[in-house]
């Protein structure tokens, strides 16, 4: 017959893993949030850009609109 502390022993090691497991799927999801801000923010300033460059020219070839008037 197991003893009352064993018992609580392999509870304690049950919890241990659980948690374990909870803090790896917390990690991903952190990770998966940063990876995804991090690309939003990219792809915006790509697009910004290329709305800058796409714009028509105005005189002279200059482009018809500057960082300065967005």
């Amino acid at each position: 017959m197991t003893s009352p502390v064993n018992l609580w022993e392999q509870e304690l090691q049950v919890v241990h893993s659980r948690l374990a497991y909870l803090r790896g799927l917390l990690s991903d999801v952190e990770r998966k949030i940063a990876g995804n801000w991090v690309n939003g923010w990219a792809n915006t300033r790509l697009m910004a850009f290329h709305i800058f460059w796409s714009v028509p020219t105005g005189m002279r070839g200059q482009p018809a609109i500057s960082y300065t008037t967005m």
